[in-house]
């Protein structure tokens, strides 16, 4: 690769990683720069709590028999001689970087190694831990098949993109103002005050398999997500919540799903009539929305513009709403640098306002 080209990836990386978006909804597009970083067959994301209890994953081209076997069947995973990701997040000694670049023989016969990396294809495994300010977040994988070992230089080159997801983490991890976006999908689910599916469409069905909270989060597909099932609270006792609206806002890999309740009560009633019927049935309409975020979709039509790195990043902050302003607090730049990267912006994008920088970049392609 060349040295050009790889400044270039890198530089995409940081700005994806500096936008405030979740890590989980920025994976996807992280992911596809870090196969051209280190190449593999296949990445990973395993969120996790501090003591390791895992909350969230994403895994690229995972089949659908691994999948169902990661949530009906965790424990295997977790006796003597595994080594899987919940083992390697939580003790405090183990290494950051690499803990299967030369696993012990025995791993090769366990559970972990059979069922999920050989169930995927791969052979060999590169692991970076996550952590923000002293606290573990999870890890990030990165696998290849038989006959293609990771090297010193991807173990390098691991260790730096680990600081990039772990930048992304702290950025949310902090208050931030509440992101835009565009409907992609929506669709509709009716349970009842137990947060129990009753009704689904298909395509609700598929929006709740794109939501990749795992483990012990949400080991009963038949009921609402954790965060969901909460909205019922809200709206039953708003009294108690009194600051607090029935609605939520879950990462999915790519994209947020943006997800608020409501009673349900039969057509033709008062509001006041229809609200007390409903809460006294238990029926609960569930409205979900699949948000494209904003500065997710100026990131991505970016990608596809021949501009240096710091054009890219002068171009992004400007068109996620900023302007100018936005590029000084985000960049070390000056005015003239600026005024240069502006006008060079404008002619590859034929635009010469923001206002139509941010109409053609918010536009999908």
């Amino acid at each position: 690769m060349s040295g050009r080209k790889n400044s270039q990836l890198w530089s995409r990386l940081r700005v994806l990683c500096c936008s405030g978006l979740d890590v989980m909804s920025i994976a996807p597009d992280a992911f596809a720069i870090v196969h051209e970083l280190v190449p593999n067959a296949a990445s990973a994301l395993f969120l996790t709590s501090h003591e390791g209890v895992q909350e969230a994953t994403f895994h690229e081209d995972c089949p659908a028999s691994v999948q169902e076997l990661c949530i009906s069947e965790t424990g295997i995973f977790d006796g003597p001689g595994e080594i899987g990701p919940l083992q390697m997040i939580a003790p405090p000694d183990a290494p950051k970087i690499g803990q299967l670049l030369a696993p012990p023989r025995e791993y090769f016969s366990s559970n972990t190694y059979q069922l999920l990396v050989r169930g995927c294809g791969h052979h060999y495994t590169l692991d970076a831990r996550l952590e923000v300010d002293g606290r573990r977040h999870g890890l990030i994988a990165l696998f290849r098949e038989p006959g293609l070992a990771f090297d010193s230089r991807d173990v390098e080159s691991i260790s730096r993109i680990a600081l990039h997801f772990e930048h992304a983490i702290q950025a949310c991890l902090s208050p931030r103002i509440e992101l835009h976006g565009v409907v992609e999908q929506e669709a509709l689910i009716v349970s009842n005050a137990d947060g129990e599916l009753l009704y689904l469409s298909p395509r609700a069905s598929a929006l709740l398999d794109e939501v990749p909270l795992a483990g012990p989060q949400w080991r009963n597909r038949r009921a609402l997500p954790p965060g969901c099932k909460r909205l019922i609270d809200i709206l039953r006792d708003g009294e108690q919540y009194p600051w607090k609206m029935p609605s939520c806002s879950i990462p999915l890999p790519g994209a947020r799903l943006n997800v608020s309740a409501h009673w349900l009560a039969v057509a033709g009633t008062s509001p006041v009539q229809a609200g007390q019927a409903a809460a006294d049935r238990g029926l609960v309409g569930i409205t979900l929305k699949r948000m494209m975020p904003t500065s997710l979709r100026v990131w991505r039509n970016l990608n596809t513009v021949p501009l240096s790195p710091q054009q890219l990043e002068v171009a992004f902050w400007m068109a996620s709403g900023g302007g100018r302003d936005a590029v000084r607090k985000n960049m070390s730049i000056s005015d003239a640098v600026l005024r240069d990267c502006v006008k060079v912006i404008y002619e590859k994008l034929e635009c010469s306002s923001q206002a139509e920088l941010m109409a053609v970049l918010h536009t999908a392609r």
